[in-house]
């Protein structure tokens, strides 16, 4: 992914990688220690919501990075 996205925007070559790594770890530690569900909850259209913010603020870094090195 670092190739990548060093290719396509050298900004974002460390950036894009770290930031990643860390919600990947941060979400596989979230479910390890979660405890099982019977049925699906309302939360997800929140989780949906939060993901589309993280998105976007992974594009305005990058932006902003790209705009002002």
């Amino acid at each position: 992914m670092a190739l990548v996205t060093g290719v396509a925007l050298p900004a974002g070559r460390v950036f894009v990688p770290v930031f990643v790594g860390v919600v990947g770890g941060l979400a596989t530690l979230a479910v390890a220690r979660s405890r099982p569900l019977g049925r699906a909850r309302r939360g997800v259209g929140v989780a949906g919501l939060a993901l589309v913010g993280i998105a976007g603020c992974i594009g305005a870094t990058i932006w902003y990075l790209a705009e002002y090195p």
